[in-house]
């Protein structure tokens, strides 16, 4: 049976598609078949299948052809792709020959790096643009490392070194450096990526300085300095902490804080380290710290927190003030004050005792000098004024009326200064009402004023209904002759 190979591929053109899985199974299916059922198959079907199996041939070699093709473009435009890239990037991308250390390629970047262009580059060696500790630097690590890839694999390596620019300036650069290799994976040369770190570098240096002078200070400071984590463990101290334990650095750094409290302190350290983990604001405090020979030490600590970004609490440090020649001066204030104010209160009673029998002696003397008043006032109110005016009326008109009056007034001048030393309720009484509120005073009866002063029993009996209104105990059962004697 022969095949017409151009009516074949005129199949082919007019297919439209034939799936590749279908006519697999067909031809596994047929080579599976045995040779006696295989001839007893229909030509037409072997026919067809065998055309389409060249069909299919002819696509699979299509498809290769168009594969071989597409890779070929694919790595030209990846190779493109990474020039560009190498190219445009502002770090430096270099191969070095790792034989002699010349430049096989770099990158444009290396003019705004070094000075130089990519020719006179390429006509250097990193001998020539590498300061001398530097070069003695990377020279040993590729050796080293040419020594690991004989063995085995080298790894990529990050260096820092200082570059010399066509100028003669300095310049620091970072470098990842990895070997590069061919086919048959033997190393071919050295590529490196540099980036210029110079602002880095000198930021670095500053900040070094800066370190070094706060590790100075810090270490010199006259005041103690510990760092604890968050277990309550020491990871620093400086010489005035270890002055002031009596410990040595390396016996401190390692110990926990609460090792160096009796359990009072421990209990008030305790409470600030559980504020500062709440992220309270850490507060000043004193304290008593045991030294290593078992003495006690007076401390003002001044604790800061330290804490993670997310707010873990990760310890603390303080700065620790020795304050027990202050805390001994107190005490001693404290305890002479006390003496002078014991001795104060004892002059205090003393004075307080001799004001009280100076205000009895004062109070008696007052009291005394207040009833010579009273009993001379009312002696002339009561028995002298009463008896002149009577007096006047029974000589009205004799010649002695005008030295009688005179007489009153000067006896009412007299009496004047004591009156105006009397009760005010007393003040309000009239003359006549003050003689009937003396013989009520003493015990007489109405009947008894009336007959003694020459009045009617309802005069009386009137005088006394006024006094008892003009002192305000009218209608309120109050006793007139108790309450007059306490009055008069």
């Amino acid at each position: 049976m022969q095949i017409d190979v151009k009516k074949v591929h005129l199949v082919q053109r007019n297919k439209d598609h034939i799936q590749p899985v279908r006519l697999k199974e067909k031809a596994e299916a047929f080579l599976g078949t045995s040779r006696s059922a295989a001839k007893k198959m229909p030509h037409s079907d072997i026919r067809k299948l065998i055309e389409d199996m060249l069909v299919y041939q002819s696509e699979l070699e299509e498809q290769n052809r168009d594969l071989v093709k597409n890779a070929e473009e694919a790595a030209t435009e990846t190779e493109t792709f990474y020039r560009r890239l190498a190219e445009s990037a502002t770090d430096l991308i270099c191969v070095i020959d790792k034989d002699g250390f010349g430049f096989d390629y770099v990158s444009p970047s290396i003019a705004a790096m070094s000075g130089y262009t990519i020719n006179e580059i390429l006509n250097l060696s990193v001998n020539d643009v590498l300061a001398p500790d530097s070069l003695s630097k990377i020279l040993e690590v590729l050796e080293r490392e040419i020594e690991k890839e004989k063995r085995g694999r080298a790894e990529p390596q990050r260096l820092e070194l200082e570059g010399i620019k066509k100028d003669g300036a300095r310049v620091w650069i970072e470098v990842s450096v990895r070997f590069l290799r061919d086919g048959g994976g033997q190393v071919s040369g050295i590529l490196c990526v540099a980036r210029e770190i110079t602002k880095r570098k000198q930021e670095e240096y500053k900040l070094k300085e800066s370190e070094e002078k706060f590790r100075h200070l810090i270490t010199h400071m006259t005041d103690g300095l510990a760092v604890q984590n968050d277990k309550g463990v020491l990871t620093f101290v400086n010489d005035s902490f270890c002055e002031i334990s009596g410990y040595p650095s390396h016996e401190a750094v390692g110990m926990g804080v609460m090792d160096f409290l009796d359990e009072k302190n421990q209990k008030i350290l305790q409470g600030h380290i559980d504020n500062r983990k709440q992220g309270l604001p850490a507060e000043s405090y004193e304290l008593e710290l045991t030294r290593k020979d078992r003495t006690k030490i007076s401390l003002f600590v001044s604790p800061k927190g330290l804490y993670a970004s997310d707010g873990t609490y990760k310890g603390s440090f303080a700065i620790f003030s020795d304050i027990t020649f202050l805390k001994l001066t107190e005490n001693m204030l404290l305890e002479t004050q006390k003496q002078l104010e014991d001795k104060v209160k004892e002059r205090t009673r003393e004075l307080e005792e001799k004001n009280v029998a100076l205000k009895v002696l004062l109070t008696q003397r007052e009291n005394d000098k207040k009833k010579l008043e009273d009993t001379m006032m009312s002696n002339v109110k009561d028995l002298l004024l009463p008896n002149l005016s009577r007096l006047k009326h029974d000589i009205a008109g004799s010649k002695y009326l005008a030295a009688l009056g005179m007489l009153e007034a000067n006896l009412n001048e007299i009496i004047s200064p004591f009156a105006d030393n009397g009760s005010a309720l007393v003040k309000k009484l009239t003359p006549m009402e003050m003689q009937v509120a003396n013989f009520i005073k003493h015990g007489a009866s109405t009947k008894d004023i009336a007959e003694s002063l020459g009045l009617s029993r309802r005069t009386v009996d009137t005088h006394r209904y006024n006094i008892r209104k003009k002192i305000g105990i009218r209608g309120k059962g109050v006793n007139l002759r108790t309450y007059l004697s306490n009055l008069l």
